[in-house]
């Protein structure tokens, strides 16, 4: 009976290891995205009357939602989001992994 909870015991621990790099991997994902489509965006402000479709656009290249879109002067600010693996999702109903970047144009730069 002792070896088979101990085997349990490793099966969970494996599983709550497997959870924890999955979630650290997507949320390096987002966060780069996140960066990407502000980026993106940003660098269409002076050319484009509409950023934020760039941002869309980009968003979508890179495999994540855009949720958030603003322009203020001459700064983007964007949140995106993409669904948690399969381990996660099913361990938190609802939630999703989400990052907000910023970008913003320097004159004369």
């Amino acid at each position: 009976m002792l070896p088979i909870l101990a085997g349990l015991g490793v099966a969970g621990l494996t599983a709550l290891a497997a959870a924890v790099v999955s979630a650290t991997v997507v949320h390096g994902r987002v966060d780069a995205a996140a960066d990407l489509v502000a980026l993106a965006a940003a660098s269409q402000l002076l050319s484009d009357p509409n950023p934020c479709a760039t941002a869309q656009r980009t968003a979508r290249d890179n495999d994540v939602a855009l949720a958030e879109c603003s322009v203020a002067g001459l700064a983007v600010t964007v949140t995106v989001a993409a669904d948690l693996p399969p381990v996660l999702r099913d361990a938190l109903p609802g939630r999703d992994a989400r990052a907000r970047a910023r970008a913003e144009l320097v004159p004369g730069t």
